[in-house]
């Protein structure tokens, strides 16, 4: 009896010794949750581009839950971590309904933007005046279109600025192409107007109509956005102007020399006229003074 009252004296005290060596469970409310970093640093992320691209503005009470959510979890951080990740999975949960939705109307609008730019390149003859360039723009505004609809907003968003960039510099290139056309325009205008003054229409016809051929052609050229090949039109039928009004000037000049050749062989003549009119009265009055000399 002695005996087993020792053992279990024993046994007891083993048990209390192992009880006391074996460290207590933690703090259930201590633990960190592994995602709680990932799921913090995402739902900043989500803020931080929603402010980038001013996505509340088109989602605002959702956005507030959103932000509700993630300062709850910001306040739980080190009280209750398990209760954080809940708020933080609730602030990207809202989030994620801010940055589709708002995306898509952003994008929509983007797009409307950009349509404007495109259409005013199209108004300044820009498919016709610098089509390569006009056609990369349409190309990147198609690839924008696409990355929308394949959900990747961000590089559509950057797509659609690029392809707005293009139109708006495709435009204003063919804007400065004009100028330069409707410049050469009136300054070939000029010189034609010269080989008008310089009679070319009648003493240089054909020089003539050949340089009105060019000229017309250059300024339906021009007329169509084809700003550089009217340019060189205009080139073209300036030197021919102004070759009809240098062949005018040279017949006129050999006209009026030959004309005063002309005067100059008839005042000879007039003058030999007075000379022999003159000979012929002296004779005559010889003539008579004889015959009154014989009566």
């Amino acid at each position: 009896m002695k005996a087993l009252k020792y053992a279990l004296t024993v046994t007891a005290l083993l048990l209390f010794v192992v009880a006391c060596a074996t460290p207590p469970e933690d703090d259930p409310v201590d633990v960190i949750p592994d995602e709680l970093p990932q799921l913090r640093a995402q739902a900043q992320d989500m803020q931080s581009t929603i402010a980038q691209y001013g996505l509340d503005d088109y989602e605002q009470d959702e956005f507030a839950l959103g932000v509700a959510a993630y300062e709850r979890g910001e306040a739980m951080l080190e009280e209750d971590p398990p209760g954080a990740v809940e708020d933080y999975e609730q602030a990207i949960g809202h989030f994620e309904v801010v940055i589709e939705r708002g995306f898509g109307a952003l994008l929509v609008d983007r797009q409307s933007e950009v349509e404007g730019a495109r259409q005013a390149a199209i108004d300044a003859r820009a498919p016709t005046a610098v089509a390569p360039e006009f056609d990369e723009a349409e190309e990147v505004l198609a690839q924008a279109i696409e990355l929308r609809e394949a959900g990747s907003y961000e590089e559509s968003y950057a797509s659609f600025a690029d392809a707005e960039e293009r139109f708006d510099t495709s435009r204003q290139t063919a804007e400065r192409l004009r100028e330069d056309a409707v410049a050469r325009q009136s300054e070939v205008e000029a010189v034609r107007q010269s080989a008008i003054d310089a009679r070319a229409p009648s003493a240089a016809t054909s020089e003539f109509e050949a340089a009105e051929e060019l000229f017309a052609q250059a300024s339906e050229l021009l007329e169509e956005g084809a700003y550089e090949e009217s340019i060189a039109s205009f080139d073209d039928a300036e030197e021919r102007f102004d070759a009809s009004r240098q062949t005018a000037e040279r017949r006129r000049d050999e006209a009026r020399a030959a004309l005063d050749r002309l005067e100059e062989r008839f005042s000879e003549t007039e003058t030999r006229a007075s000379e022999l009119e003159r000979e012929l009265e002296e004779e005559e009055r010889a003539l008579e003074e004889a015959e009154e000399e014989e009566e």
